[in-house]
């Protein structure tokens, strides 16, 4: 009466990779379960060797890949000569060992499919049953089993003799002998007959392989091949003894514990559970109060107990506490891993349940009656917290790094939300750029800060929290980071409204586009030497302007050429996502916002293939493009088996031009959620982003529809003009303006000026001085000369009206806008928009003086010029100039063309 077993086998068009494995028509080779296939010994030279096998004569087998049904390989026939290479082929009838029975090495050549079988020098394995390691009673019908098919379980069917059908196949559970190993290493089981009489046959069977049908020996040990290893002899029936059991061991309040008892030579006895004396209807027992209890499991004969067992418990009162997690954008998928009070396999339970507190939603995890556990939170792609210890309450966290291993944790007060918070910092002079960084962007993105003026930035953040840590930086990057006033690390902070940064590690470079024609350039750095700069003109190259795109698929104008979708999207498929109006008889939902979403029909049979593909757009190198969208994903029947998305940018609306890939949510979205990617293009260009539909791999269950509502992409266009290389400047036509910029490189400081002329003889824009807060840029007295320093041309024109014009009096009493055309030595003066000359330039000078420093006096021949490292002008004179008035400290000297610093 052996039973046949069903084996389902799916077809695979290409082989898998690993290694060969063998299963056959006996249990020596697994029989045909490929879950426990037999593996090979070695491998030599690429040949796959099964050492020390046992084929009976007519024994079928197979040779399959990675354990996988569809990979076989097979002669089809029969094999009976030791030591012939026999070809091999995929698929087809079994191969069949004809020759006699014995133990052979089987050598799979796969490169060249050949099989050949050869003696094996394996000795055959034999099991020892020692004495004393089996027993029963008499009156006692039993079997034992030797699991060396080290199955994971083992089920006796029997049937016929003086029983008949015991139970129905695959038959009954049989129990582990508890501390008995056969040969160091196999597991003992036991059965016993639970009909009156003994059966003619047994089958010991795993639920897919199993042996012969055997003659039913009582106290027979069998193995795997069927083969009676040992007949036990009963020994005498005992006493009947009962022993109480009971579950769980730790008892709680208002949770049911479940009794059962072991009974010995208690046939045809009955068990009656008994709680404090009194008897119980069945063997459940549920407490209501906490406290000590008696708990009695009586075997009875008739009205007669012959035996009886008790057990003294304590209940106490039972506990529940609850673990918070705030969501995470960052992870697409949550775990819980716990060991302790309570545990699981790695990576945990995944966390579904939320619940929304003071505004935050947070996932939960509930432990009832444990008094504590350790934790993991991990979203099992290489990012987990470190392990939380001895938690014992209902505690709320959230995660700070968001990403490593370990990635930082905090408890939170889920009292305090996160609030908009306004954060204003007072830093030193001279500071171009500021950038915030903290927890609440994982401290890796430095966001820009709003410039108030020189010495005052400002921020508004939404969603963070005030005990979130933060600190500035002058630029992208920790080697600006902010200092202590001596320069020393600073603690992270904690939101103040007003913060004060002392002081940078380093400040980064400015970026300057040089200007120059003749004009002599004071350099107040290190060498402190007048130098004539390399002639260069360039218009500083126009900035990237930001943009947002928002579509909610609700303007019927945008639908202008009948799409399903919005003209310029493309949407491919064969669910092809498209428009649809909520609440419809297709969709069954309401949209994210509006009246209309797009929707991609479920799909159940086949692979998900729906890409939805944004416009085309024009992005700038190097800035991050940003696209966010809504998406209502609830999954099929059952809900485990679900659509999500996959979403991607590249160059064109096309899969292969798809190639940055930005992120996959792999999971379900049984409500509205918000999902937000980043993308940074490496050059300007035009791109867009693609959203590809995919499902989880059951392909025959229903996997739900996909609705996508209220797209958003930010970014920034690439620049419109300008050069980043020096060029030959138009000359300028009509009455408009140029800005230009005076740049102190020792301070930092500036100093705006305007130009509306040009001169093409030298290249050369030429300017008004103009007022600012570099006071270096000033006229002498007697208008003899005047310097300026390096020239940065503004991005844009700038209207008259925007510059403030310095103006002062000359030696001459002429008042007016002094400007210095950078081509040759002579001074204008603006009155009424007309040019006209009113002194020259260094004309005095006619020769290079020496410049000479003693007893802190300054010696030089003719007008002599004194400036402190900001460039103002501390002292004037001629042939000589006393420094004993001024403070200690670095000066530059200036007398004629020639500059020296002096130490004072």
């Amino acid at each position: 009466m052996k039973k046949v077993l069903l084996i389902l086998c799916a077809l695979m068009v290409t082989q898998l990779a690993g290694a060969w494995y063998l299963v056959g028509g006996s249990a020596a080779l697994q029989s045909w379960n490929a879950g426990s296939a037999i593996a090979p010994t070695t491998t030599e030279n690429g040949i796959e060797i099964f050492e020390g096998i046992s084929l009976d004569q007519n024994v079928e087998f197979k040779f399959l890949k990675s354990q996988a049904w569809g990979t076989e390989l097979t002669t089809g026939g029969n094999v009976t000569t030791v030591g012939t290479a026999y070809t091999l082929k995929t698929s087809g009838n079994n191969t069949k060992w004809t020759g006699v029975s014995g133990t052979y090495d089987l050598k799979l050549d796969p490169t060249n499919k050949k099989l050949t079988i050869v003696k094996s020098t394996v000795a055959p394995e034999v099991l020892e049953i020692p004495d004393g390691v089996f027993s029963f009673y008499e009156g006692e019908t039993v079997a034992f089993f030797v699991n060396n098919g080290k199955w994971s379980k083992v089920n006796a069917y029997a049937w016929g003799g003086s029983t008949g059908e015991v139970s129905s196949w695959p038959g009954q559970s049989m129990t582990a002998v508890s501390g008995v190993l056969i040969n160091n290493k196999y597991t003992a089981y036991k059965w016993t007959c639970t009909k009156t009489g003994t059966p003619g046959n047994i089958i010991f069977n795993n639920g897919s392989s199993q042996t012969e049908d055997i003659a039913f020996v009582n106290g027979g040990v069998y193995d795997v091949n069927g083969k009676l290893l040992k007949t036990i002899v009963p020994t005498v029936a005992l006493e009947p003894t009962v022993t109480l059991n009971y579950s769980p061991e730790a008892i709680y309040t208002n949770t049911t514990v479940t009794l059962s008892a072991t009974v010995l030579d208690g046939d045809g006895m009955t068990v009656e559970y008994l709680v404090n004396d009194e008897k119980l209807s069945g063997n459940k027992w549920t407490p209501t109060t906490a406290g000590s209890y008696t708990l009695t499991a009586n075997l009875v004969d008739g009205t007669t107990v012959k035996a009886t067992d008790s057990k003294t418990v304590t209940v106490k009162e039972s506990t529940l506490f609850t673990v918070y997690l705030e969501k995470s954008s960052a992870w697409t998928t949550t775990y819980i891993y716990c060991w302790g009070g309570y545990g699981n396999t790695w990576p945990g339970d995944k966390l579904t349940a939320t619940e929304t507190v003071n505004g935050v939603d947070y996932y939960k995890w509930d432990f009832k009656n444990i008094e504590s556990v350790n934790i993991i939170f991990t979203d099992n792609s290489g990012n987990q917290t470190a392990d939380i210890s001895n938690v014992t309450k209902t505690t709320y966290y959230r995660l700070k790094g968001k990403t490593g291993n370990p990635c930082g944790h905090e408890e939170v007060d889920p009292t305090v939300k996160p609030e908009t918070l306004v954060y204003n910092v007072t830093v030193p002079a001279h500071t171009f750029e500021c950038y915030i960084v903290g927890e609440f962007n994982e401290w890796g993105t430095f966001v820009p800060m709003e410039k108030v003026d020189d010495t005052h930035y400002t921020i508004t953040l939404d969603n963070v929290y005030k005990t979130s840590k933060y600190k500035y930086t002058s630029g992208k990057g920790w080697d600006y980071v902010e200092k202590t006033a001596a320069g020393e690390e600073i603690q992270d902070r904690t939101y103040q409204a007003n913060d004060v940064v002392a002081k940078w590690n380093k400040k980064p470079a400015v970026e300057e586009y040089i200007v120059a024609g003749r004009m002599y350039s004071l350099n107040l750095g290190e060498d402190c030497e007048w130098e004539n700069p390399v002639m260069q003109t360039a218009r500083r190259k126009a900035a990237p302007t930001a943009f947002e795109f928002f579509e909610d698929f609700d303007d019927d104008t945008h639908f202008a050429n009948g799409g399903i979708v919005p003209d310029g999207w493309l949407s491919t498929g064969t669910m092809a996502a498209q428009r649809e109006k909520a609440g419809l008889y297709e969709t069954g939902y309401d949209a994210h916002s509006g009246s209309y979403m797009l929707n991609s029909l479920d799909q159940m049979g086949a692979l998900r293939d729906e890409v939805l593909y944004t416009p085309m757009m024009k992005l700038a190198g190097g800035k991050e493009a940003t696209i966010s969208f809504y998406i209502y994903a609830p999954g099929g029947s059952p809900a485990a088996f679900y659509s999500y998305v996959d979403v991607k940018a590249g160059t064109a609306q096309s899969l292969d031009a798809q190639t940055i890939a930005l992120g996959a949510t792999s999971s379900s979205h049984p409500s509205w959620t918000e999902l937000k990617y980043v993308f940074t293009p490496e050059a300007d260009g035009e791109y867009c982003f693609s959203i590809a539909m995919k499902q989880s791999t059951d392909l025959s269950r229903d996997h739900g529809f996909i609705g996508i509502d209220d797209v958003t992409i930010t970014g920034y266009a690439p620049a419109e003009g300008g050069s980043d290389e020096p060029e030959q400047p138009v000359v300028p036509e009509g009455d408009f303006w140029y800005a230009a910029k005076f740049i102190n490189y020792n301070t930092g400081a500036y100093t705006w000026a305007k130009a509306d002329s040009y001169d093409a003889e030298y290249n050369s824009y030429m300017f008004y001085l103009a007022e600012g807060n570099m006071p270096a840029t000033r006229a002498a007295e007697d208008n003899k000369y005047t310097h300026v320093q390096f020239v940065q041309y503004a991005s844009e024109e700038v209207a008259p009206e925007n510059l403030h014009t310095l103006t002062l009096a000359n030696a001459t009493n002429k008042t007016g806008e002094l400007y210095f055309d950078g081509t040759t030595s002579t001074v204008y003066d603006l009155q009424n928009e007309v040019w006209k000359a009113i002194g020259t330039m260094l004309d005095e000078v006619e020769a290079e003086p020496t410049i000479e420093y003693a007893g802190y006096v300054v010696f030089a021949e003719g007008a002599i010029e004194v400036y402190n490292l900001n460039g103002v002008v501390v002292a004037r004179g001629y042939d000589s100039v006393d420094l004993r008035n001024q403070v200690r400290g670095i000066y530059i000297v200036r007398a004629g063309e020639q500059v020296r610093k002096v130490v004072r």
